[in-house]
């Protein structure tokens, strides 16, 4: 993806929700092919996995200097992204945070391509107004959308 000038690498991914196995070498997997990308890194998905998780995938990015939107602009608390047990449930079921918007702003190889800073992050779909008209949540997720700003080296 190209902004004004300035490459990023944009990923998604949703990683196994049943196997911290699968998860975790999906995660390393996919941390193996980011690492050679010769741009500043935005990971976007549903990565099964609480921050919490000292082995988990957002432990595993942690460690490769990849930085948090939300925790950037929130710090740790808030921003639970998941589990609407029922969609017609009301209050809200979501507890956990396991959706991420994760980017790693500077690759030393490509001093050239910008910084990365994260302007916004907000969580959308978990307020009674985000339900349909019928009455249900719009997934058992709730989405986490972040501004970010690419500035000149």
């Amino acid at each position: 993806m190209t902004a004004r000038g300035r490459t990023v690498r944009v990923a998604n991914t949703h990683l196994d929700p049943d196997s911290p196995q699968i998860r975790n070498a999906q995660a390393e997997e996919l941390r193996t092919k980011l690492a050679t990308a010769a741009h500043p890194v935005v990971l976007l998905g549903d990565l099964n996995a609480p921050p919490s998780d000292p082995t988990g995938p957002y432990a595993l990015f942690a460690q490769d200097g990849y930085a948090d939107a939300w925790t950037a602009i929130h710090g740790p608390d808030g921003g639970f992204t998941a589990t609407q047990i029922d969609l017609d449930t009301v209050p809200s079921t979501l507890y956990e945070r396991i959706d991420y918007v994760l980017y790693n702003s500077m690759r030393p190889e490509d001093s050239d391509s910008g910084h990365i800073q994260v302007v916004r992050a907000t969580v959308i779909g978990n307020k009674l107004r985000d339900r349909t008209l019928s009455g249900l949540w719009p997934s058992d997720h709730a989405g986490v959308v972040a501004t970010l700003a690419i500035s000149r080296p």
